[in-house]
């Protein structure tokens, strides 16, 4: 039985690497649902990071990852979606960072600037971290998530 459904998109830059985190997720025992694109031909990454939002908003998937070139075209798209919080990961120490303090749901990367096994141990880290759920963290988490609330 899978552990839980992640979704995964990317633009035909971020394909190869979008496939080889797939392979992972597998091995890991979870479900994965790709919003495409589906192959290195050219497409635009915003409608892959607004499939990503949509099936995570629909209740397909709690989590996701998405893959362009540098990593920053998905996550500004997805960060447009109030109910997404997307970070550009680097390494596993923003991985586990992005969870445990900002309570992440999408973790970005750029095919064109992270080898391989450091993504792949980010994907690791980021899906083995829980927010912190306490302390600073938490007004702020409610910021993230109300950006339009009273509090500033």
């Amino acid at each position: 039985m899978a552990k839980e459904t992640i979704v995964v998109g990317s633009d035909g830059v971020g394909f190869t690497l979008k496939s080889k985190i797939k392979e992972l997720l597998a091995e890991l025992g979870y479900d994965v649902l790709d919003v495409g694109c589906h192959s290195t031909e050219m497409a635009h990454y915003p409608v892959h990071a607004k499939a990503l939002a949509m099936a995570i908003r629909d209740g397909k998937a709690e989590r996701g990852f998405l893959f362009c070139g540098s990593g920053v075209g998905v996550c500004m798209m997805a960060n447009r979606f109030p109910w997404i919080r997307a970070a550009q990961v680097y390494n596993p120490t923003v991985a586990r960072l992005t969870r445990d303090h900002n309570n992440a749901n999408v973790a970005c990367f750029g095919e064109n600037l992270n080898g391989l096994w450091v993504v792949q141990e980010s994907v690791k880290v980021f899906l083995d971290t829980p927010f912190c759920n306490e302390g600073r963290h938490v007004p702020r988490q409610r910021m993230l998530s109300e950006p339009e609330g009273d509090f500033f």
